[in-house]
């Protein structure tokens, strides 16, 4: 199983920015493993041991990943420096993601934008109306009135 499989969405992000930002301070190869320090935005430095070969034996020494078999994002920085096609390859992919949610972004304001101009001026406020009642404030103080309480 490869290493980017094991870790969450997030953490593999995080890592690609942490590997992207320059992150990895070093790398040194020792038989399969690579001994990498890699720092945080805290200036924190941590101590890296990745295994491409089983990803789960890979070790970092944040409070993340000490001691468990968590694949953190010190470890796919570490991976991505070892590997730098992978992270072209994964950068890549991730600009193109960005590129089609916002395509799609734009295709749904412009439905919207549609659907709303062709409204009457009655339809507007009723759906406004509904719009206002269902926010999260509205909601909260009907917890509060329902359930006898107050904020002040």
């Amino acid at each position: 199983m490869a290493l980017l499989d094991c870790a969450n969405k997030t953490t593999v992000w995080n890592g690609f920015e942490c590997y992207d930002n320059g992150k990895v301070l070093s790398k040194m190869k020792i038989g399969v493993m690579y001994r990498c320090v890699v720092s945080d935005d805290d200036s924190n430095e941590y101590t890296v041991e990745m295994n491409p070969i089983h990803p789960r034996k890979s070790k970092c020494n944040c409070p993340r990943a000490k001691g468990k078999y968590v694949i953190c994002k010190h470890i796919v920085a570490a991976y991505f420096s070892v590997f730098p096609m992978e992270a072209k390859k994964y950068g890549a992919k991730s600009m193109n993601c960005e590129k089609i949610k916002d395509i799609q972004e734009d295709e749904l304001y412009l439905k919207i934008q549609n659907y709303v101009r062709e409204m009457k001026k009655s339809e507007l406020q009723s759906a406004l109306l509904q719009l206002l009642m269902e926010s999260p404030e509205v909601q909260f103080d009907r917890f509060l009135t329902g359930n006898g309480l107050r904020f002040d």
